[in-house]
């Protein structure tokens, strides 16, 4: 498994560049919501909302592994992480065409950052 999880100190992703492979220790996560958005054999499209710490890459491996057909994650698309969101993000192409001001109004201010994340 190649992932930032480390094992006695050092990430597994170092030691799968050693050609080393360690079995993973199960841990438990909290899945809120998994949904289905679309199936389209042999993909299938979902929305998963969970609790911090979750790989869902390995997530994904292991539904395969339990149905006993193996899967991978072909895309991810991160709509949340804590207080933060997608829906309240800019795109490159608006941040451009914004003037000092508008720039200014948009950026959240450092003291507020720290906040959110704490």
């Amino acid at each position: 498994m190649v992932s930032a999880v480390k094992k006695d100190g050092v990430p597994l992703y170092k030691l799968a560049r050693k050609g080393k492979t360690v079995e993973r220790e199960p841990r438990l996560i909290h899945v809120f919501e998994f949904n289905s958005e679309k199936f389209i054999p042999p993909d299938i499209r979902f929305r998963l909302r969970c609790s911090k710490g979750v790989y869902v890459r390995t997530l994904c491996a292991d539904i395969g592994t339990a149905l006993g057909c193996g899967a991978h994650l072909k895309q991810l698309r991160r709509l949340e992480s804590g207080k933060f969101n997608v829906e309240a993000a800019h795109s490159l192409d608006n941040i451009l065409q914004m003037d000092i001001e508008q720039l200014a109004n948009s950026v959240i201010p450092l003291h507020k950052v720290i906040e959110m994340l704490t």
